[in-house]
């Protein structure tokens, strides 16, 4: 393979592997944002029950 084609795959592999890097970091923030959403909503139903619950004992 001459050099300018392997410069040019190079290139290629490089371009790939940060796209793909940048991809991956914006999954990791959507994965953490709905988690966060997630536990967020739990301990607003968990209170709300705990609430609940405490209202009808009382």
């Amino acid at each position: 393979m001459n050099k300018r084609i392997r410069k040019k795959k190079e290139k290629q592999r490089q371009e790939w592997l940060e796209h793909s890097i940048s991809v991956l970091a914006e999954l990791v923030e959507a994965l953490e944002a709905a988690e966060r959403e997630y536990w967020w909503k739990w301990a607003e139903e968990s209170s709300r029950q705990y609430s609940t619950k405490n209202v009808k004992t009382s």
